[in-house]
């Protein structure tokens, strides 16, 4: 948390910050002491992370940026499109984050000739397994239906393998199914990790 105030305390340092979540709003807002400098450019990544910003931050006029919603791209690659289209130039950039994630778009940033810093300031962990859900998966496990998992970020792909861990032959099974990602990122780490059909 120390680190973390500090580094919310020289915002004005940057020109752009950007938010990957609103669970990364929440846990800046609770952190940050004073108002949003208007300097600072606030980029928001998706429209939730958007609405969160605007209700928790109230940032100053013309500071805001965020990725449209958009059948065609989500995420960090529509907000990658709307800050080029908006023509802005940013040349330090800080990421508000958990302990991982959205390493594309600091790469993009980075590509493009800016200082980027990562700062995670909420964490990640995986859920616990209860009873109930264990008893859950075994049965499907010995059912004659096809497994089906959905997954919405690549980090969710070894979560849910260290969850599934302790119930034999369960990680085997999730790969015999059908895994479906929402982005091809997360194909291609479904893929590596041993789903075929992702």
């Amino acid at each position: 948390r120390g680190h973390a105030r500090r580094t919310l305390g020289r915002l004005a340092d940057f020109d752009l910050v950007i938010f990957v979540s609103p669970a990364a709003v929440r846990a800046t807002a609770a952190l940050l002491d004073g108002a949003w400098p208007g300097t600072t450019a606030i980029g928001a990544v998706g429209t939730a992370t958007g609405a969160a910003v605007s209700e928790n931050l109230k940032p100053p006029a013309g500071t805001f940026v965020v990725a449209p919603a958009s059948e065609i791209a989500a995420g960090s690659e529509a907000f990658w499109a709307e800050w080029e289209q908006c023509g802005r130039v940013a040349r330090r950039v800080l990421v508000l984050r958990a302990q991982h994630g959205r390493e594309w778009l600091a790469e993009r940033f980075g590509a493009a000739g800016a200082v980027v810093e990562d700062l995670a300031v909420y964490t990640r962990t995986d859920c616990s397994v209860d009873p109930a859900a264990r008893s859950e998966v075994q049965r499907a496990m010995v059912s004659p239906l096809p497994v089906i998992t959905v997954f919405s970020s690549s980090e969710a792909v070894e979560a849910l393998d260290r969850q599934m861990a302790d119930i034999v032959g369960a990680r085997e099974w999730l790969r015999q199914g059908v895994a479906i990602a929402t982005h091809e990122r997360i194909r291609d780490r479904l893929l590596a990790a041993g789903y075929t059909r992702a």
